[in-house]
This record gives structure tokens, C-alpha cells and sequence, in this order.
């Protein structure tokens, strides 16, 4: 049994009207993405960081990644420094963040469970006395 011509047009016209829905939909989505874009790309650029010559520059360029990443106090990661100075060999900064925390200007924990941990963190760990460390917390701002 054939459905009638005025159910098929009044499901197609449904049909129809769902997908212009949709279309409108993505096109305010793709809008809105492009004013996003737009505005990042606007958005003044950080200075570039001169590079860190020894532990105290390199101190200096911690606080500076801390405020990139609004975060004023507390514990930042490690892998959030290590990402963000990819001009300063990993293992330059690991003898950095020891002798930082060996003045007393830092300390570095480890995680308290390895669920803490997002995946692939674990690479960047620093490693102090044969125990990996993962946060930064800086004692003195």
C-alpha cells in the first residue's frame, strides 16, 4: 500500500525544513568560529622570552610561562614548562628545575596517584633522587 501524495509531501517538506534548520545551524556555528579565529588572531602575541643563559633566567621564563598560563600561583606542570620552552633542551631544564628547588625557590612534587596523571605526562616527568616529579610549586612568586 502506497502512502498517500499528502503524507509523502508533508514528510518531505518536514524534511526539508529540519535540513534548513541544520544548515542554519552550522552556518551560525561557522560564524561564530571565524569571529573566534579573528579575534585570536587579533589578540596581541606575547614577547619572546630571551633565552634562559642559567637557573636564575630560566626562573625568570617560569614566572613568564606562569602568567601565559593565568595561573598566578600554585602548581604548574611540568610538562606545561617543558612544551612551552622548546628552545631549552628538556634535560637543560630538569638541571635547572634542581637547582632551583637545591636554592629553595621551588619544590617538585610527584603526583600522589598515578590516575592524577594525564596520559603521556609521565615523559616529561624531572627525575630527583630516582623518583619522577611532575609539579612545579614555586616558593617565591
Amino acid at each position: 500500500m502506497a502512502a498517500s501524495p499528502r503524507k509523502t509531501r508533508s514528510a518531505d517538506a518536514a524534511r526539508i525544513a529540519a535540513l534548513e534548520a541544520e544548515v542554519a545551524r552550522l552556518s551560525q556555528a561557522n560564524a561564530d568560529l571565524r569571529a573566534a579565529l579573528a579575534a585570536k588572531a587579533a589578540a596581541p602575541r606575547p614577547e619572546a622570552q630571551p633565552p634562559a643563559q642559567d637557573a636564575d633566567g630560566f626562573y625568570r621564563r617560569l614566572r613568564a610561562v606562569r602568567q601565559a598560563l593565568g595561573t598566578s600561583g600554585g602548581a604548574l606542570k611540568i610538562q606545561a614548562v617543558k612544551t612551552s620552552c622548546r628552545d631549552i633542551p628538556p634535560a637543560q631544564i630538569d638541571t635547572w628545575l634542581i637547582q632551583l628547588q637545591h636554592d629553595e625557590r621551588i619544590v617538585l612534587y610527584s603526583y600522589t596517584s598515578p590516575a592524577e596523571m594525564a596520559p603521556g605526562e609521565e615523559r616529561y616527568a624531572t627525575v630527583v633522587a630516582g623518583q619522577p616529579r611532575h609539579i612545579i610549586f614555586s616558593k617565591t612568586a
